[in-house]
């Protein structure tokens, strides 16, 4: 016959950590920029290079459509930046 003893819990785990807590909601729009730039600029990059195609072959000049999206890569790079400093924070 096995008896049971009702056993205390274990003491809480009191000592000292150098991580900052996680807190919810502080600065968490730069993460969702980070999340949500990189497919919203990419769609605005096809878009607007489908818009400038049929200007940039009947000119001839191409620098247009590489520096708008020279502009938009730049603009992600920046964004994901921006979210990976905030994660380390």
């Amino acid at each position: 016959m096995t008896v049971v003893t009702k056993r205390d819990p274990p003491p809480l785990d009191l000592r000292r950590t150098f991580e900052r807590p996680v807190v919810v909601g502080s600065g968490t729009t730069k993460l969702w920029r980070g999340v949500l730039a990189l497919p919203f600029l990419a769609l605005l990059n096809v878009g607007q290079n489908c818009a400038l195609m049929s200007w940039s072959y009947r000119t001839g000049d191409h620098v247009l459509v590489n520096a708008s999206t020279a502009v938009l890569l730049t603009a992600v790079a920046f964004t994901g930046r921006g979210a990976a400093r905030q994660l380390k924070h």
